[in-house]
């Protein structure tokens, strides 16, 4: 703070001038720097005691608004441990990023090359980057708790703990945006399928990807183990299927993964050149996304049954891995599915 470094400096100043020796040279001059600074020091003491009104008003303002401010965080039990800040805040062991670079395409569009500047996250890279942007977060929104009704008190005070709390955000903010730009390649390859047919503008799409990538970074939940890419996919495909609904005057028609029509995903008659194996893509991609909202064991059995990351698996094969019958199997399969289809719901995806 200002006022604080002046008030050191003056301070500093004021001891080395008693501490010069008696026989000093222009004794007078020596006592007019100490009085001098005296008066400066004593200054600086009543302007951080009593402010200037209008100053006060503006701390008061600035008061309100950070305690107006909505702070919400995706919790994690690990913020609650002794020694959070040292261990979530920490460098990270590894790096961050990939360290094999893709190459980018051999095209002219300058935001395509763009995108392949910025390096893909690594998995601890992103695990450590999302509980650091929460793990902040929470620490503004209980620092946010303590925050006074009304300025009273030493206003300094107050201005540190209001400093600390955007310093936090700040920090956290910074993180976001990390996580969205290395995630910008998702975004413009998903719109880049939705708009092959020539129908529908890709940078709209894009546009619409990019806003969906934002919220899902709001929303996703590192502790339940679902890479951020499979969360996100889902949320970028529905916002480019809700855009083209929204902008085609053409029927939309459904379609289904044998058994797993437990989540929708539209796309336009006239859009074949997806073609069915993109279609089956997005629909696991859907559930997927919606996954790990649900229990370790629900999971388990969803992604074996219908191939999500891995070869798709019998009823009897996941009872011989869980140690119990097949039709317990189908039990827990159905009340995964009934699940899914109250959080598609609650999350606006159309289901039957």
């Amino acid at each position: 703070m200002i006022i604080e470094e002046e008030f050191s400096c003056a301070a500093t100043s004021l001891l080395d001038l008693h501490r010069a020796q008696p026989e000093s040279p222009a004794p007078s001059l020596q006592t007019a720097n100490a009085i001098s600074l005296r008066s400066k020091v004593a200054g600086l003491v009543r302007a951080a005691i009593d402010p200037p009104e209008e100053n006060a008003h503006d701390l008061s303002d600035r008061l309100e608004r950070t305690k107006d401010r909505t702070i919400e965080w995706v919790d994690h039990s690990s913020f609650h441990e002794r020694r959070a800040r040292s261990a979530i805040l920490r460098k990270p062991t590894q790096g961050l990023y990939e360290i094999k670079a893709e190459r980018a395409p051999n095209c002219e569009d300058f935001y395509m090359r763009h995108l392949y500047e910025r390096p893909l996250l690594t998995q601890e890279g992103e695990i450590f980057l999302f509980q650091k942007y929460n793990y902040l977060k929470y620490c503004a929104g209980t620092d946010q708790k303590k925050l006074p009704k009304t300025v009273r008190g030493n206003p300094l005070i107050l201005i540190r703990q209001l400093d600390a709390i955007d310093e936090k955000l700040n920090q956290a903010r910074q993180t976001r945006n990390t996580i969205i730009e290395s995630n910008l390649r998702l975004v413009f390859s998903v719109a880049k399928k939705y708009a092959a047919s020539g129908m529908y503008d890709l940078y709209e799409l894009n546009g619409e990807g990019s806003s969906a990538l934002m919220r899902a970074v709001e929303k996703f939940d590192v502790g339940r183990g679902v890479k951020f890419s499979t969360y996100a996919s889902w949320a970028i495909q529905n916002a480019c299927t809700a855009f083209i609904q929204k902008n085609s005057r053409l029927p939309m028609r459904q379609f289904a993964d044998d058994d797993a029509a437990i989540l929708l995903d539209y796309i336009p008659d006239h859009h074949e050149s997806l073609g069915r194996e993109a279609e089956r893509e997005s629909l696991r991609n859907t559930i997927a996304g919606l996954l790990h909202r649900l229990d370790p064991r629900e999971q388990r059995i969803i992604r074996n049954r219908y191939g999500i990351d891995c070869k798709p698996t019998t009823l009897r094969e996941i009872g011989d891995e869980f140690g119990i019958s097949k039709e317990r199997v189908r039990q827990l399969q159905n009340r995964a599915l009934e699940k899914l289809r109250y959080l598609a719901k609650q999350e606006k995806v159309e289901a039957p």
